[in-house]
């Protein structure tokens, strides 16, 4: 089963097409209502914490008790959680919670997206020219292999979601691909690093003989290191793939007028990383009410000239929120330590059951492409 972090999918009974789906687990899965997800039994404490980042972030914490059962082709044993649709999922309440919010603190969870990512990028490229030393290595291997990542830093780039430093080491060079799933984060210091849940670390000497310390600490470990040659990303799941970037306009506007032979939604076709690299559900929700459309919306129903906005507006909005260093409702954090000043920009995500900017309507929140979506029924269309 590899990593501990892959489950199957299976689809409950009428709920359209059978079959098996494998899924990474994140916060999409957990999100996605109404379906048995089954992990396969491995390190306990590892089967532990993942049941325990289900009750996490899981709307409402409604689903049934897990069980331990064997699979019928005797492949193993699993771990099988049912989870239930809440009652704003199933249309019997006028609206649901506020979307992903921790339980204990009732603060809003989100995933880094390409703002905070190119902000930690930034802050990352102070680093070049210097020497990079491993320090601690993960016992984890979705982190194991950054220990192998030595030399000098001389390039750090982003693509998407993703972080690519470059080293080179004299006589090797290799790339560390590094991406923050939901609380992972760079930290940069001007001495050794003490901090929990720390999975790998370097000393960085300059020439001058100056000193740094970088480190990646990920408290619910969704995030991923991973070392290889330069620009070999085949086996980097999703990488490869990636659409234009979404602070690219033109680039964009071309891939979702591309897409609009699909009846996806249009979150749906946003907040797949092949159409459109970088977008996550903040920034989605934000350009789409800005360009007055609907999450709902078809894709296909769409016309050229409302493309040409939703990109627009889309590379603007994220511009924006690089400026102001990316958004912190409550994880995510600059290297330095500090926070993302976004959250005062925006219009649209998590102010659900609050009066919308521009008409006066209550913004109303629903679940689009599986993933908590907020609206106005009034301005979006």
């Amino acid at each position: 089963m590899g990593e501990h972090r892959t489950v199957e999918h299976e689809l409950a009974p009428g709920e359209g097409e059978s079959g098996t789906q494998i899924l990474v687990l994140d916060l999409d899965v957990v999100e996605d209502f109404g379906r048995t997800i089954r992990m396969r039994l491995g390190e306990r404490g590892k089967v532990v914490e993942l049941l325990k980042e289900v009750r996490t972030f899981i709307h409402g914490q409604n689903f049934d008790p897990p069980k331990r059962d064997e699979d019928r082709e005797g492949h193993g044993w699993f771990l099988s959680l049912n989870v239930r649709q809440p009652p704003w999922a199933r249309g019997g309440m006028a609206k649901e919670p506020p979307p992903a919010r921790c339980r204990e603190s009732g603060t809003v969870i989100a995933m880094p997206e390409l703002p905070e990512v190119e902000s930690v990028r930034g802050a990352l490229a102070d680093l070049v020219g210097g020497k990079f030393t491993p320090g601690r290595t993960s016992i984890y291997p979705r982190y194991a292999g950054a220990g192998s990542a030595a030399g000098v830093l001389h390039d750090v780039r982003r693509r998407g979601k993703w972080l690519i430093l470059g080293f080179d080491a004299g006589t090797t060079q290799c790339e560390l691909v590094a991406h923050l799933g939901m609380t992972g984060k760079f930290l940069v210091t001007g001495a050794p690093l003490d901090v929990p849940h720390l999975h790998a670390s370097w000393t960085v000497t300059f020439p001058g003989g100056d000193e740094r310390w970088l480190g990646y600490a990920d408290p619910r470990r969704f995030g991923r290191l991973v070392v290889v040659e330069p620009g070999l990303y085949e086996t980097i799941r999703g990488l490869a793939e990636l659409g234009p970037e979404g602070t690219d306009a033109g680039a964009s506007r071309l891939a979702l007028r591309q897409a609009r032979s699909s009846r996806r939604s249009v979150k749906a076709v946003l907040l797949d990383q092949r159409v459109v690299a970088g977008v996550g559900n903040i920034y989605c929700d934000e350009a789409l009410f800005a360009s007055r459309i609907h999450p709902e919306r078809a894709i296909c129903d769409l016309t050229s000239k409302e493309c040409r906005e939703l990109s627009r507006n889309l590379a603007r909005i994220l511009l924006g929120s690089i400026q102001a260093g990316g958004t912190t409702f409550r994880d995510y954090r600059k290297p330095d330590g500090s926070r993302g000043e976004n959250v005062a920009n925006l219009r649209c995500y998590g102010r659900s059951g609050l009066p919308c900017q521009r008409c006066g309507e209550e913004l109303r929140a629903s679940v689009v492409a599986g993933r908590g979506s907020t609206h106005c029924p009034r301005c979006q269309h």
